[in-house]
């Protein structure tokens, strides 16, 4: 009989079958005829006490989750219930982080950072609270929740890496214009702070009071109508308020910075005066300001650059004159402590001289690449060294002290002053060339047998060196003879040559000629070309059969370990060799019945290979009869199978199957089928077998609702076709494992 139950809002139908033990629903759901059924009643009273206590859920133990079910998390210490989606969690979560599972609309969590309260809007995280709320007169009349205004802490970073807590009035818009998030506007930042500027890098790490990560600010700061970057004590207003925010200043004593001044009825902005901040002062139109007046002078001017006078763009000339008040002012351009560098001119109009500052002189009229054009000179005193170019100073002669003419003034031009001697080199000879005053080069004349350093030379007529000749390269004497009264390496020394075919002299310090060295070797080798010109001693004997038969023994051959195709008159092939390439073609057989083993109880084949085997009898060391199946699945040994599935073999899943097959072996005694593609199934003998449940030894197994596992028969259950076998040990566990038992038994 199946027992059938529904949920308690009957969405569904559990049914649990005869004999059946179900685990789906994270608990023991036990059928009728249930061996051992206390066991899963005392289990699952302790589960559900405990609420399933474990850092995994429920359905870590079966296959799905109720609605309405509880868990307790020993992970995060929380109670939980499934909503048919996650397990939502029932007591708050403290933590330093968000958590990322389990997450449902409704989900909170207590931040311990900055000890705020936060839930999960399917989305984000959002605050329970926070400072300052959204005006909710203005987000009735606009239909929706989220207008209006409301205050946020702010976490500014700074350019020094320093954290600012200000207070920011935002405006939450309509939605129909940006914000730097979410639609906000900062309208005010208000810091009790000393002044501190912030930078594009500082807020990008900066932090709403809401937000636990950071969040980058510098788009809403930096804007054109945004706050600015710059923080002051107080109020500071966004810029783009600039206009309106001119009547706070009205009762104002004193201020510190304005973006206008009220002039009069008038609204004067910020960049319509001088000040120390500009980057110029210009009037509003050109040709209109004086800076100064004849009875209000400045005292002095102070410039860094140039001073331009006139209009390069009026088309016009026009005069335009540096001069004093008259009278008693007297005008200078410099001072004899600062003197003026350069003065640019056209013309120069003097009634005085010119003189340099004390004891110093004016250096230079005029440069060589800007020279004066004309200088008309009453006098003309010299007291130093005068450059006369080649265009002259016409009217007189110079000479030297010698009477030489350097300057001739009927020519007007200078005169030859060289007066040094000079050697050069010529390129093209290599030979040294002299000039004086201004000569042509004159060749020198110079020995050519003397043996130069570099390059290539002749040498004619004989040269004898009374010392060593020393050539850091080879010496090419190519058609001539070269003559010597000894050769030396510095170790050996060669005095001469010698040609003597018997080699007959000793000498040292003699070469012997190609002739008299080849003459000599035929002669030797043609003194020795047979046996019967060598004396035979003891060690050196000659070869003969004799000798080669006494010496080469059985023993002798053994020793050298050489191949042979036979070995004591057997051909190689009738042996059994241990090497992959053995083609043995005889059959073996021991010299006596009953008397030779294969193998041994210590040393074993691993696999013995045959089409058919004949004897007496068969041992083995394991203890099963088994066969290779093919299964839809590769099952562990020890798994209750059935023949089905996509194969022929597949595991049990019903309670007391009588469909039982087998198990898979462990180590089969006798394998039939082996070539075959498939796991072993043991038809008969001792294996183990997966079991669940306690079993006491000679009980009968049958297959249980867990699929592949055996349980113990109840006593009433009679249908021999669907025992397995019977339990060779007692199991006084519950839950799974492997006891022995023998296959086939009734």
């Amino acid at each position: 009989m199946t027992y059938s139950v529904k949920t308690t809002n009957e969405g569904s139908t559990i049914t649990v079958a005869t004999g059946e033990v179900s685990t789906k629903y994270g608990v023991a759901l036990v059928g009728r005829n249930v061996s051992g059924y206390g066991q899963f009643f005392v289990q699952n009273t302790l589960w559900m006490l405990e609420n399933f206590a474990s850092s995994s859920s429920p359905v870590a133990r079966g296959d799905t989750a109720l609605v309405g079910q509880h868990w307790y998390n020993t992970t995060d210490n929380t109670m939980r219930v499934y909503d048919g989606t996650v397990w939502r969690r029932q007591t708050p979560l403290i933590s330093s982080s968000a958590p990322t599972s389990d997450l449902g609309q409704g989900t909170s969590y207590f931040d311990t950072v900055d000890n705020k309260e936060r839930i999960y809007d399917g989305t984000t995280w959002r605050d329970v609270s926070y400072p300052g709320t959204i005006t909710s007169r203005w987000s009735a009349e606009k239909g929706g929740s989220t207008y209006g205004t409301r205050t946020r802490t702010l976490y500014l970073t700074d350019n020094t890496s320093t954290k600012r807590a200000v207070t920011a009035l935002v405006y939450v818009n309509d939605g129909t214009s940006a914000g730097y998030t979410s639609n906000e506007t900062i309208m005010a930042i208000f810091s009790d702070y000393p002044n501190f500027t912030l930078t594009e890098s500082s807020l990008s790490t900066s932090y709403r009071d809401s937000e636990s990560a950071p969040i980058n600010l510098y788009a809403e700061f930096n804007d054109a109508n945004g706050i600015g970057l710059s923080i002051r004590r107080g109020m500071n207003l966004r810029r783009a308020y600039s206009d309106t925010s001119v009547p706070l200043a009205d009762l104002a004593v004193s201020a510190t910075s304005a973006n206008a001044l009220l002039v009069g009825a008038d609204i004067i902005t910020s960049s319509n005066f001088f000040h120390t901040g500009s980057s110029s002062i210009a009037p509003t139109a050109t040709d209109t300001v004086n800076i100064g007046e004849s009875t209000a002078r400045f005292n002095n001017a102070y410039l860094g650059g140039d001073i331009v006078i006139g209009d390069a763009t009026a088309g016009l000339e026009v005069v335009h004159t540096i001069r004093d008040a008259g009278g008693l002012a007297k005008l200078s351009v410099g001072t004899s402590t600062d003197p003026v560098k350069t003065l640019y001119v056209d013309d120069i109009h003097m009634s005085g001289t010119i003189v340099g500052f004390g004891a110093d002189t004016i250096e230079t009229i005029g440069s060589s690449s800007n020279p004066m054009d004309t200088a008309h000179l009453s006098n003309v005193s010299v007291t130093a060294t005068q450059n006369i170019t080649t265009n002259g100073v016409k009217g007189f002669d110079l000479k030297a002290t010698d009477g030489t003419v350097i300057f001739d003034a009927s020519t007007g031009s200078l005169q030859n002053t060289s007066l040094s001697k000079v050697i050069t080199q010529d390129t093209d000879s290599g030979l040294e060339t002299f000039s004086y005053n201004g000569s042509a080069n004159v060749a020198i004349s110079v020995d050519n047998t003397v043996i130069r350093t570099t390059g290539t030379q002749t040498l004619a007529g004989a040269k004898s060196f009374t010392a060593e000749i020393g050539a850091t390269a080879g010496v090419n004497a190519t058609g001539q003879t070269v003559k010597f009264g000894s050769l030396s390496d510095g170790t050996i020394t060669i005095t001469d040559f010698i040609d003597e075919d018997t080699m007959v002299s000793n000498s040292a310090v003699k070469v012997p000629t190609q002739q008299s060295v080849k003459a000599y070797v035929d002669a030797q080798v043609a003194g020795k070309d047979n046996t019967d010109e060598i004396t035979e001693g003891s060690t050196n004997l000659y070869f003969t059969n004799a000798r080669a038969d006494a010496r080469i023994t059985k023993a002798a051959i053994d020793a050298l370990n050489v191949d042979a195709d036979t070995l004591d008159s057997l051909n190689s092939t009738s042996f059994l060799r241990s090497d992959a390439a053995d083609t043995h073609s005889h059959t073996i057989t021991p010299g006596s019945t009953n008397a030779i083993n294969l193998g041994s109880s210590a040393l074993k084949y691993a696999n013995v290979y045959a089409t058919t085997f004949q004897g007496v009898a068969t041992t083995a060391q394991y203890a099963d009869m088994a066969e290779i199946y093919s299964a839809d699945a590769d099952y562990e040994a020890g798994t209750v199978v059935k023949i089905g599935g996509d194969a022929e073999i597949t595991m049990t899943t019903d309670h007391a199957d009588t469909e039982v097959f087998g198990v898979i072996s462990t180590n089969p005694a006798y394998l039939m089928n082996s070539e075959a593609e498939g796991l072993p199934v043991a038809l008969a003998g001792r294996v183990p077998v997966k079991v669940v449940g306690k079993i006491a030894k000679g009980q009968r197994l049958v297959s249980s609702d867990i699929p592949g596992v055996a349980w113990a028969s109840m006593e009433n259950e009679y249908d021999t076709r669907a025992i397995i076998g019977r339990s060779l040990q007692d199991k006084d566990s519950a839950g799974e494992g492997l006891v022995e038992a023998v296959i086939g038994v009734r």
